[in-house]
């Protein structure tokens, strides 16, 4: 059986907010936004973990390699080729944080 690597994965959380409007309540846009971000990644840990366990009773683990090579490569060079994708992505996560805390708002 192939041992997985369990060596600890760190992730940065930048958070930006163009006005200092706000900072001073008990739950902002910051707080939003890094609520958000932390889902994300627990919900990629999740990801991870089903899928190490996937790749551990494949068959086929050669093909999954490749697939998850391919898979990055991808991304990597949509990357390279939009220098942009990245602040959009950024952007489309403050406009969920900013949806998230009208929301909230309503509900108080």
């Amino acid at each position: 059986m192939e041992r997985v690597n369990d060596a600890i994965r760190r992730c940065a959380i930048y958070t930006r907010k163009s006005s200092e409007e706000g900072l001073e309540q008990d739950f902002n846009s910051l707080h939003a936004q890094r609520e958000a971000c932390r889902a994300f990644i627990k919900s990629q840990q999740s990801a991870h973990q089903a899928s190490d366990e996937s790749l551990r009773r494949s068959r086929n683990l050669n093909r999954c390699r490749r697939e998850s090579s391919a898979y990055i490569a991808g991304w990597l060079k949509k990357l390279r080729d939009d220098r942009k994708l990245l602040i959009h992505a950024a952007a489309q996560a403050q406009h969920s944080a900013d949806y998230i805390l009208e929301r909230r708002e309503s509900c108080t």
